[in-house]
């Protein structure tokens, strides 16, 4: 990947498609560590046993999943256009500064009330269901 053949008629052909995968190879590996800390910034500081978590773990995946779509989908996009080669290393590598950076200076970042009203409502739900609390119940026969 690094140095291609360039009598290699499929290089010759798609020059943008090798840039893009190198990158994309070396780029991926910084995701895991982006994983690592941005759910610090919600889940980070200690919060009473009283005070569910269920919106700030639900963030969390949600950022996680939008900053890795994201990442997945640049490499095709970088196949034409070389300047998105920097967006590859930039989205992971900010987010995960920015990331240490609220953790280290003491901020967490909290879900607005209604946020987590409405994912302790859900998820709550979701539950019970799973536990069967919504069943009908059993025919007596």
């Amino acid at each position: 990947m690094f140095n291609p053949d360039p009598e290699d008629p499929y290089f010759r052909q798609f020059p943008g498609k090798y840039r893009s995968e190198l990158h994309d190879r070396l780029s991926a590996p910084l995701y895991a560590v982006l994983f690592a800390a941005l759910p610090l910034v919600f889940l980070g500081q200690a919060a009473s046993s009283r005070r569910g978590r269920t919106a700030a773990v639900a963030t969390a995946v949600i950022i996680t999943t939008v900053l890795r779509a994201i990442g997945v989908f640049l490499p095709g996009m970088a196949e034409t256009n070389g300047a998105i080669v920097w967006l590859m290393y930039g989205i992971p590598l900010g987010a995960t500064l920015a990331s240490i950076a609220l953790v280290l200076s003491g901020n967490q970042i909290e879900p607005p009330e209604r946020v987590v009203a409405f994912a302790e409502t859900a998820f709550g739900r979701i539950s019970g269901m799973l536990r069967g609390g919504n069943q009908p119940a059993a025919r007596r026969g």
